[in-house]
């Protein structure tokens, strides 16, 4: 579990951890700007595409990295590499849509919302490492931060709406389901 959760952060250590070096300075300055709205729809596209990008990377060569990287009784270790890395694109993806609760200084309710996904992936670990093992906890895991995202959505967007480019958005989600099925069906 502990080698394929290595290489599913990798989205992390790609694309969100030079993302965040920038955009924690940057969004309170974004915020200033009158088409700040427009902004952060543009964003949220480029950072879903690109954290994407790699998970997909990770979904289709998942067997190949563990193959080359990996000592041979954790070859079974790339079956939750997809699953931990499509968590890390939901992560990322929260720290966009909750912008109005750090601009507008409501970050006790980010606080809340982290303990209720905290708890969400406790449970769905104690619900689903029994019966699943490894893949239930990466299950779990993928669950609460697509939790996370959902949750900063609807309560950030009371304070600040965000406009997503909506057509932009729905093309590349069918591209990455269209490229996740193709990659179910090689596989």
């Amino acid at each position: 579990y502990s080698i394929g959760y290595k290489f599913g952060t990798l989205v992390t250590i790609l694309v969100s951890g030079p993302f965040f070096l920038i955009w924690d300075a940057r969004r309170f300055v974004i915020a200033l700007d009158k088409e700040a709205s427009i902004k952060y729809g543009k964003i949220f596209t480029y950072l879903l595409m690109a954290a994407s990008f790699v998970a997909l990377g990770l979904t289709g060569l998942a067997q190949e990295i563990v193959s080359i990287l990996a000592a041979k009784e954790y070859q079974g270790a790339h079956s939750i590499i997809s699953l931990v890395a499509w968590s890390y694109v939901f992560f990322a993806l929260s720290s966009v849509v909750n912008i109005g609760l750090f601009v507008h200084k409501k970050t006790s309710i980010q606080a809340v919302l982290i303990l209720v996904c905290f708890v969400s992936n406790m449970l769905g670990n104690w619900l689903l490492i029994p019966c699943y093992g490894t893949h239930g906890a990466a299950f779990a895991t993928l669950v609460s931060f697509a939790l996370l995202f959902v949750l900063n959505l609807a309560f950030s967007r009371k304070l600040i709406v965000i406009e997503f480019e909506k057509k932009k958005i729905l093309f590349l989600t069918i591209m990455i389901c269209l490229a996740l099925i193709g990659l179910t069906n090689v596989a």
